[in-house]
């Protein structure tokens, strides 16, 4: 974000000795002011089991917008399952949109959402190094936010990210 805070995308997971449980994903934001001794300023765990981002394991994916302190990242959010099940429910899929300030750290300011069903096969149930987003891409331009599919882009104001004011079809 500048040159003594980080902000980071990855898994959010129980520690259970031998192994780990990933319980979701989590944005977090680091003060790097000591390098030796970073310390964590904020953090934010999306969904829980099963959730996946092209984020995670694509750095062309995280887009942050310093400017307006805006952050987009393509998500697959799913909700429900049990501890050590992945979550079976399918609540999000698209682009999630956050406000980070170091300050008062992240604040969901919405998504634009794409089908729940996809010829990408977005589902619930992916290994953390298998992304299944259907939004691969995204950019902001002043106050818009455009998300990037295989098929697809949508664009919506930053104030109405849940009703994109246009849909083009590739």
């Amino acid at each position: 974000m500048d040159d003594n805070h980080l902000l980071t995308i990855g898994y959010d997971a129980d520690d259970m000795g031998a192994f780990s449980w990933f319980t979701g994903m989590r944005l977090q934001l680091f003060d790097i002011s000591n390098p030796y001794g970073p310390i964590l300023v904020d953090k934010k765990v999306i969904a829980t089991r099963g959730t996946g981002s092209e984020a995670t394991t694509n750095h062309l994916a995280f887009n942050y917008f310093a400017p307006q302190g805006l952050l987009a990242i393509p998500v697959v959010e799913c909700e429900g399952g049990s501890f050590g099940q992945y979550a079976n429910v399918m609540s999000f899929n698209g682009l999630k949109v956050f406000s980070v300030t170091i300050e008062d750290g992240f604040s969901e300011l919405g998504g634009i959402e794409y089908s729940l069903m996809s010829d990408y096969s977005a589902s619930c149930f992916n290994w953390w190094t298998q992304s299944n987003s259907q939004v691969k891409r995204s950019i902001f331009m002043d106050s818009w936010v455009y998300a990037i599919s295989l098929d697809q882009m949508k664009i919506a104001h930053i104030n109405s990210l849940s009703e994109p004011a246009v849909v083009i079809e590739f």
